[in-house]
This record gives C-alpha cells, sequence and structure tokens, in this order.
C-alpha cells in the first residue's frame, strides 16, 4: 500500500499506482491484501452468526424463565388452594371421624334454618353422646379408641340393628 501510495503522489493514476505497487512486490502484497481481506470477511460473518446465534439463545432462555415462572405460580396457586381446603375442613370437621365438629354443626345449623326451614318454622336436630368414652381410651389404648371412633363415624345408620 505504501508503494501504490507513493506512486500516486508521483503523479501516477490509481489503476497505474496499484499495478507499479503489484510489480514491484511481484504481486506478494496483492495476494496478502486479499488474503487479510477474506480473512476479515470470514471474520466478520463469524462475528455476526455468534451475535445471532447469541441473541437467539438469550431469547430462548427469557421463555425458558417465563414458562417456569408461570409454572411455579400454578404450583403454589395449587398448594394454596389444597391448603385453603385443609384449613377449612380442620375449621369444621374432626380429622379423625370425618365428622363436623362444634364450629360445623353451628353453621351447618345456621345455613339449614336460613335456606330450608325459614318459611316453616320447623327443625329437628340429633345429638349423639358417647358417655365414658375415657375408659376406652384407658383400656383399649388411645390408638385402638380412635379407630373404634373412626368405624362408629362411618357407619351407615340404615344398617344399624336398632334402625327401623
Amino acid at each position: 500500500m505504501a508503494l501504490a501510495l507513493q506512486a500516486f503522489e508521483g503523479g501516477a493514476t490509481l489503476e497505474r499506482a496499484r499495478c507499479w505497487a503489484d510489480e514491484q512486490l511481484s504481486n506478494s502484497t496483492s495476494i496478502l491484501v486479499a488474503g487479510l481481506l477474506d480473512i476479515y470477511g470470514k471474520l466478520s460473518a463469524s462475528a455476526i452468526q455468534l451475535v445471532c446465534e447469541q441473541n437467539a439463545r438469550l431469547r430462548a432462555e427469557e421463555e425458558l424463565a417465563l414458562m417456569q415462572q408461570q409454572h411455579v405460580r400454578q404450583v403454589l396457586e395449587e398448594q394454596a388452594s389444597g391448603y385453603q381446603q385443609q384449613l377449612e375442613f380442620l375449621a369444621y370437621f374432626d380429622p379423625l371421624t370425618g365428622l363436623m365438629n362444634r364450629n360445623g354443626i353451628i353453621r351447618a345449623i345456621k345455613t339449614t334454618l336460613q335456606l330450608n326451614y325459614s318459611r316453616k318454622g320447623e327443625a329437628a336436630l340429633i345429638s349423639l353422646d358417647l358417655d365414658s368414652f375415657s375408659k376406652i381410651n384407658a383400656l383399649c389404648g388411645e390408638e385402638a379408641a380412635d379407630r373404634y371412633l373412626g368405624l362408629l363415624a362411618r357407619q351407615n345408620p340404615k344398617n344399624h340393628p336398632f334402625a327401623g
């Protein structure tokens, strides 16, 4: 390039200056320059391809992160719903027997009176009490007594021998 510049400054045309420089270097410079330009072109193309691939990877990572966040949010909502149901069950039912506890009974009575019997003014409530159940606990052990209580709670009253 310096030789071509020197010839150009000496008054030669650009084409003649290039030809003279090529002759001076026996075309080695032009081969070198062509090789460098070829390498530069390939490096530029590779750099552009790498930038495109990096952008595609970043978009894929963002999409994956969004999908993971949505999945985590869905799982947390399902767990929260399950915990809410469990808390509501524990608030109104006995976990051992599955029968309503005091809060559940009061809620059921209020709902029934408000919805079903408000016009008639009639209602009936049957309550069963197991007297001296603490003796069964003491005699059989708490675990056996709990199992017995669970069996009693699941009995179908229609199958009871005293059902009429």
